[in-house]
Formats: C-alpha cells, structure tokens, sequence
C-alpha cells in the first residue's frame, strides 16, 4: 500500500520536458542528421572553451595548487610516511627483544609507563583574532 501512496521522484512537468526534447532529438536526427553532428560539436566546443576559462580563472583567484605548494606537501608527506616506519619498526623491535614483557604491579607505576609511552605530535598553533573584539566605531 506504502508503495501505491508514494509520491514520484521527478516532477511530471520535467519528464514532459525530457521527453520533448527527446521527440525533437530523434525528429532532428531523422531529417537533418549532418546538421544536429555540427550543432553538437559546436555546443561541445563552446563547452569545452568555457570550462577552460573558468578552471583559469579559479586557479588565478585561489592561487591554484603551483608547483612550490605542491613540493612541500609532497615533502611533509614523506616525513610523516618516514616518522610512521621508524615508530613501527621500534615498537616491533621491542616486542622481538621481549623487553616489557612483565606487567606493572600497581596502577602509578601503570600510569608513569603510560606516560612515557605518549607519542609527540607534531602540531603547529596557529594565531587567530577570535577573541579579539572589533572596533565598531570605525565602517
């Protein structure tokens, strides 16, 4: 019954529109086939010459991804790959070598070893103006 109440997905008035346009495609097809090939390989240039434009302009406005940008992110990157292999391969070696393999006896000496296990990371702060209040006065 659910299924019988269900509203449709797609406006009737837009399938009507898809389906004009799609009469007027094959209509198009049928009788002039050579010019509906130009029309769509100009559409597909004026595209395809927009879209460039546009990914010109966005890159100039945002600064885009350039090469020097693109090297530190590749160089952090393989810090951060290099910082994870030695961290992994230190913790197997200490387990190969049977070195903690007793547990604590109480829960302080549970909570020095636990601290000291904590790993650094490598965080940077950033200084914002949130708490800074803006002077009002001035428009």
């Amino acid at each position: 019954m659910s299924l019988l109440l269900r509203r449709p997905s797609v406006h009737p008035m837009i399938l009507v529109i898809i389906g004009l346009a799609g009469f007027g495609l094959l209509y198009r097809l049928a009788v002039n086939p050579v010019g509906l090939m130009k029309e769509v390989f100009i559409a597909a240039v004026v595209i395809g010459v927009i879209f460039v434009i546009y990914k010109i302009v966005i890159k100039k406005q945002f600064g885009g991804v350039n090469s020097q940008t693109y090297a530190k992110y590749r160089k952090a990157a393989q810090q951060s790959k290099k910082r994870q292999i030695k961290e992994s391969s230190n913790h197997l070696t200490t387990k190969v070598r049977g070195a903690s393999t007793k547990r604590p006896l109480n829960r302080k000496s549970n909570r020095i070893l636990h601290t000291a296990k904590k790993r650094e990371h490598n965080f940077t702060v950033i200084e914002g103006n949130k708490g800074k209040k803006k002077n009002r006065a001035h428009f």
